[in-house]
């Protein structure tokens, strides 16, 4: 606390001209306390949420890196936060069985009927004199599947997202997301976002199955050799699907109810079937 001296305004002429010495107290800033209290959590998944109520991108917590993670169980869903770090190399004691001609997945859930929501960020390459790096895969299976893949650390993905129930898939991806897309669904409830949306070409939407491309597909020569850039596979074919960038503002409640869409308002980029 600091202690100001200040004058007050000279008495009126019927009385004294002494000057009244008035002291007042001041709070300055150093001394104001903070607008809130910082604090660590002790949870290992904790992740901070400075920019969570404005639905932007968040930087990559302090957590402890992970690869070839498996999670499969039929009670529970899955809440978290994990930093994928595909250069990681873990011991095989502690790696889960493969089925044979399975392949290992950099992260892998499968909850059965229950939910999944994954805040994820993959860890950028420790050495950048091969530009080329294999694809990270991250493949999620559950009744409510939700994802936000923060950082794709400047690697390839690959999202594999599923569920055999009538619930949503929403995918939330990188700004820099291009490649091919493919979706399948029979209700045709899938959304874009608006700032997704005009990236997107689709090419056939046969048999329940949609085969589409974000971005410019000749200028990253797609369709010449294998691919080996990013990509995304959705099987879902009784659930609503929404697919948006990680760093665009969280949707709005609509106004009406009707559409259905919780508090996703965005166009409808397929036409539902007549009843």
């Amino acid at each position: 606390m600091v202690i100001v001296m200040k004058d007050l305004p000279a008495s009126p002429p019927s009385e004294s001209n002494q000057l009244s010495v008035h002291i007042e107290a001041e709070i300055q800033p150093q001394d104001a306390p903070p607008a809130y209290a910082s604090s660590s959590s002790t949870s290992p998944r904790h992740v901070p949420d400075l920019l969570e109520n404005q639905g932007l991108s968040r930087v990559q917590p302090p957590i402890a890196h992970c690869n070839s993670v498996a999670i499969k169980r039929s009670q529970g869903g899955l809440t978290g936060s994990f930093v994928i770090d595909p250069e990681l190399v873990i011991p095989i004691e502690m790696l889960a069985p493969l089925k044979d001609g399975e392949e290992r997945k950099n992260f892998l859930v499968d909850v059965g009927h229950n939910p999944v929501e994954i805040d994820a960020w993959v860890a950028p390459p420790q050495h950048t004199i091969d530009s080329k790096h294999p694809r990270t895969t991250i493949d999620l299976r559950g009744r409510n599947v939700r994802l936000r893949l923060h950082s794709s650390g400047n690697r390839p993905f690959g999202i594999s997202a599923s569920t055999a129930y009538q619930s949503t898939i929403q995918l939330e991806l990188p700004r820099d997301f291009r490649g091919p897309l493919t979706i399948k669904s029979q209700s045709g409830q899938v959304k874009f976002s608006p700032a997704l949306e005009p990236l997107v070409a689709t090419f056939s939407d046969y048999d329940d199955l949609k085969k589409c491309f974000v971005g410019d597909f000749k200028a990253l020569e797609f369709g010449q050799g294998a691919w080996e850039g990013s990509m995304v596979d959705i099987d879902a074919p009784y659930a609503k699907i929404r697919l948006r960038f990680v760093d665009e503002p969280e949707p709005q409640m609509p106004t009406s109810a009707s559409s259905g869409w919780g508090i996703w308002p965005f166009s409808n980029s397929a036409t539902s079937p007549k009843a």
